[in-house]
């Protein structure tokens, strides 16, 4: 009983820590993109068809996005999948160097969220407790 209250928690704090993190990172996207500019791959200087800070602002959305999800517990299995998949395109555009290490740090968090969490929203959930009265 302890553990499983423990896990719970866990999941919780896990869920939230990281949801907080990634909202701070797309709000900044939003309110500053032209800071975010340096981090952008090399191939997104080249496309003549999006501007760079269109980039920024389509990453600072999805990323504000999916926080709201994680801290409101939206279908977290499913964000957290998106996360760690997104921080591993992020690792990989990077390199390896001190950014690339914390994203790491942050891909095995998102990673560890997929295992501890279920799918369902907490508007399903919510559904499931009427209908079993």
């Amino acid at each position: 009983m302890i553990i499983q209250k423990n896990y719970i928690l866990a999941e919780k704090i896990l869920r939230i820590g990281l949801g907080i993190t990634i909202l701070w990172f797309g709000l900044s996207q939003l309110i500053s993109p032209q800071n975010w500019v340096g981090f952008l791959p090399e191939w997104a200087f080249t496309q003549s068809f999006i501007t760079t800070i269109t980039l920024v602002y389509f990453n600072g959305i999805f990323e504000t996005l999916t926080a709201l999800m994680l801290v409101t517990n939206q279908y977290s299995k499913t964000v957290a999948f998106l996360l760690a998949l997104h921080m591993l395109i992020i690792i990989y555009h990077l390199g390896y160097n001190d950014l690339a290490v914390r994203d790491f740090g942050l891909f095995v968090g998102f990673v560890a969220l997929l295992h501890l969490c279920d799918n369902v929203s907490i508007l399903n959930r919510n559904k499931r407790k009427e209908k079993n009265k």
